[in-house]
């Protein structure tokens, strides 16, 4: 039932921040706004609760963008918009699929391209069913920063989010990214120079 499944969730939780409190002596959070959800959860104290941001490797440069657009885009006048995510409900990708339908009525060539493999991936897929053609799914991928180097710009509608490396990928090749502003979105998009 699903209340079992609820107080049995709150019980382990509740021993795992009792084993943190006796055995570590920080907790790291991702971001700010990770740490704040910590806290109001009283999990631990807020003088152990830190936060130390996720980073990726700026210096990698992308190769074969042009082969790579080709490849995801069926023409080279595509506005290619890529969302890269692990897919499971609540990661907005039916904000994606209405998104890049309103952009279709000024942008017959847009398309949304889905990078990422996971748990929900039947249901996510038929989420921008009526994009038909302008939507599509790459699975997992290993190129992620060649990909983004091919993509117009990248598009985060996610509504919970602490601190994603995908954005920090996205930014650091340069890319345009449009984002939902929670969790620790704000710290990475500054809106109106990296992104909206």
């Amino acid at each position: 039932m699903e209340w079992e499944d609820e107080l049995r969730d709150r019980v382990k939780l509740r021993f795992i921040a009792l084993a943190r409190r006796r055995r570590a002596a920080r907790v790291i959070a991702v971001s700010e706004a990770a740490r704040r959800v910590f806290l109001e959860y009283g999990w631990d104290r807020a003088d152990r609760v830190v936060v130390a941001h996720n980073g990726v490797n700026a210096r990698q440069k992308p190769a074969a963008p042009r082969r790579v657009r080709a490849e995801l885009a069926p023409g080279p006048e595509d506005l290619v918009v890529s969302m890269l995510s692990v897919p499971r409900l609540g990661k907005g990708h039916d904000v994606a699929a209405a998104t890049v339908a309103k952009l279709a009525e000024r942008h017959p060539y847009v398309r949304l391209l889905a990078l990422g493999d996971g748990p929900a991936q039947a249901a996510i897929e038929r989420q921008p069913e009526p994009l038909g053609e302008r939507a599509g799914f790459t699975g997992q991928r290993d190129d992620v920063r060649r990909v983004l180097d091919a993509a117009d710009f990248v598009l985060h509608p996610f509504r919970v989010e602490a601190f994603p490396t995908a954005l920090l990928e996205a930014t650091a090749s340069g890319v345009p990214v449009v984002a939902s502003a929670k969790g620790g979105l704000p710290a990475i998009v500054d809106d109106g120079r990296t992104g909206c």
